[in-house]
């Protein structure tokens, strides 16, 4: 019988928004559940923005002194690592790769959602250019952390310091001081008009999903290119059921 319905209808919402920005490429955010666009760092509990960014600065300063015979390194480049090893920053991570985040969105999942956006739209809508910011920056993550000047959110490439981060097509959106999800920015227009983009996914379809990946090879060895990877893939595989 093939592909459901329901997956051509879910494939077919991703192709309208990409053929509506077209030339423009897009970026995909895979969610197991359907949560707001918040990064780690907004997801902790706080009272106001004040008391989250003394948090940030405190996490910043503490992994540079105690870690820097280990990264040796500060500013932009210190935050991605950060990122990259599970400390709770203001980056929300996305992906150039639909398959990554169809990857991620299928993991343990409850209620499983697609975002998808235009980082350059995004980036125009909020900041007025059209660009996708790429370190390194003319403003010191620093100076931004210690001064008074808000942070703004935009999209932003990362240096891809990890096989990982490139087997992934990592990307990210620096959230901003604005302390509302992402998708809530700019009185909500962004999702009016149609800068980003919510599709759910039916549950009952996820091992259709995991069908799919699979016949294409994504796998925990694909995301994760090392010997845990590696084994996961392996202890994973062959565990389809189509009905």
């Amino acid at each position: 019988m093939g592909f459901s319905k329901e997956w051509h209808n879910f494939m077919d919402e991703i192709y309208d928004f990409q053929k509506y920005h077209a030339p423009y490429s897009v970026w995909f955010r895979g969610q197991n559940v359907d949560k707001p666009l918040n990064s780690g760092l907004f997801r902790k509990p706080h009272k106001n923005i004040e008391e989250l960014k003394a948090y940030e600065r405190s996490l910043y300063h503490s992994f540079y002194n105690q870690g820097y015979l280990l990264h040796k390194a500060r500013d932009w480049e210190m935050l991605f690592i950060m990122q990259h090893h599970g400390i709770k920053t203001r980056l929300l991570d996305w992906t150039e790769s639909l398959f990554t985040a169809l990857f991620f969105m299928s993991q343990n999942s409850t209620e499983p959602v697609l975002w998808m956006t235009n980082p350059c739209v995004f980036n125009e809508e909020i900041l007025g250019h059209d660009h996708i910011l790429t370190p390194p920056i003319d403003i010191s993550y620093e100076d931004l952390l210690n001064g008074n000047k808000e942070f703004t959110s935009v999209a932003i490439h990362g240096n891809r310091i990890d096989m990982r981060h490139v087997n992934q097509h990592s990307a990210f959106i620096l959230q901003g001081d604005k302390d509302i999800p992402i998708e809530k920015e700019n009185n909500e227009k962004l999702i009016q008009y149609n800068v980003i983009k919510k599709i759910k996914f039916p549950l009952e379809l996820i091992e259709e999903l995991k069908f799919f990946l699979h016949i294409n090879r994504v796998n925990d060895f694909t995301m994760f290119p090392d010997l845990d990877g590696l084994a996961r893939a392996f202890n994973n595989d062959n565990k389809i059921t189509l009905k």
